[in-house]
């Protein structure tokens, strides 16, 4: 039995989707819950996310006037060069931190999200869209975790044609941090996305093995369009099918075209992982590192020559926590007898190998959860 309850607001639709047909069960999935977005429909796996969604105020039916989306440099390195070696983005990065230590803002919440996003650190984004607390402006910033649209295309209700959907991992269980094994069998879903002239839908389910992107043509004429596959912490994809034949590369977005024809009304993205080399424990959140308890530097271990952007990371940890940071060589031998055993973070390989990117994500998403639960830097900016 399917239970449509839907309250109309300044038209806004709020879903709540109950099935008794979807088991029961500590595993099971109970229910699903959406917000109508300025073009179309989120629908979320339950929990505190899709919770906290599904109460965003009405907002006045229009995008957010506000800029959620600063000029945050590409993650990824270009023809060579680190757009992250530069002290600004870091700068802004700390500045936006301190400032909801000291008291939350929906902008800079929208910011942090996007960057979030930009840096495939998913759950995090979820978490700073529930804290923009702004109806207009969460739905204005939704769109770039599901159906994962550029930053250029925040507040549209119409996207073009080709467009490129970077859809978001699904918001995972409560209480847990992202992992692989919080993600599996909570499909996320964004319905009615109007692409030119037609509306399509797109789901992402991750399961053990793989992950899977479902695209379906539910209107309108022919639609091209692309679409990247997300990808979990402490995996990657080792092959790509797309209605199942095998792409060359896994990694590369892929081009489909929807229509309303039998062998075209839906399109499969089927991505299976592959364990990274090597494997290491993901971080935890275990509280604020506290300076003022445990004044301990911060050794940023790498293999040498000091990659740019540790150094610039290193830089915005020391501003971040008032605690010395600096660069170490793994081979060098140590210069001096700490009164504290240094907080050493090890990085292995060059800065563009997929594991030294994939563990950097990690520790800034700790340093973001430390200073944003941080009642004591939270006091500490506010006396200087």
């Amino acid at each position: 039995m399917l239970l449509d309850m839907r309250l109309q607001r300044n038209r806004w639709t709020l879903a709540l989707f109950v099935s008794a047909g979807l088991g029961s069960g500590p595993g099971a999935l109970q229910a699903i819950e959406g917000v109508r977005l300025f073009e179309g429909t989120l629908v979320l796996p339950p929990g505190d996310v899709a919770e906290a969604l599904a109460e965003l105020p009405p907002g006045d039916g229009v995008p957010s006037e506000t800029d959620p989306a600063p000029s945050w440099p590409p993650w990824l390195f270009e023809a060579g060069k680190d757009p992250w070696a530069d002290e600004r983005p870091w700068r802004l990065w700390v500045e936006l931190l301190r400032a909801e230590a000291r008291d939350s803002a929906p902008e800079n919440r929208a910011r942090l999200a996007q960057l979030a996003r930009l840096q495939e650190r998913d759950a995090d984004a979820w978490r700073h869209v529930v804290g923009i607390r702004d109806g207009s402006l969460a739905r204005t910033v939704l769109p770039l975790l599901l159906p994962g649209v550029p930053s250029e295309h925040l507040g549209r209700k119409t996207l073009p044609a080709g467009v490129l959907l970077r859809p978001a991992l699904p918001p995972p269980a409560d209480g847990s941090e992202g992992t692989l094994r919080s993600l599996v069998g909570r499909p996320a879903r964004a319905e009615r996305i109007r692409i030119a002239d037609s509306l399509v839908s797109l789901q992402v389910v991750v399961e053990a093995d793989g992950v899977q992107v479902d695209l379906n043509h539910l209107a309108g004429p022919p639609v091209e369009l692309r679409v990247q596959a997300p990808v979990p912490p402490g995996v990657r994809l080792e092959l790509l099918y797309v209605d199942w034949e095998r792409v060359d590369d896994p990694g590369a977005p892929v081009e489909l075209r929807l229509e309303d024809s039998e062998e075209g009304r839906q399109a499969v993205v089927w991505g299976r992982f592959l364990p990274r080399e090597p494997r290491w424990p993901g971080a935890r959140h275990a509280g604020s590192p506290d300076p003022g308890a445990r004044p301990a530097p911060i050794e940023i271990v790498h293999d040498g020559p000091a990659p740019p952007r540790l150094a610039r990371f290193g830089e915005a940890l020391e501003e971040l926590f008032r605690r010395p940071s600096r660069l170490v060589e793994s081979k060098a031998p140590p210069t001096t007898k700490e009164v504290y055993e240094p907080i050493r973070l090890h990085f292995e390989g060059p800065p563009t190998d997929d594991a030294h990117v994939h563990k950097l994500r990690a520790m800034i998403s700790l340093a973001e959860r430390w200073a944003l639960a941080a009642d004591g830097l939270a006091g500490e900016v506010e006396e200087q």
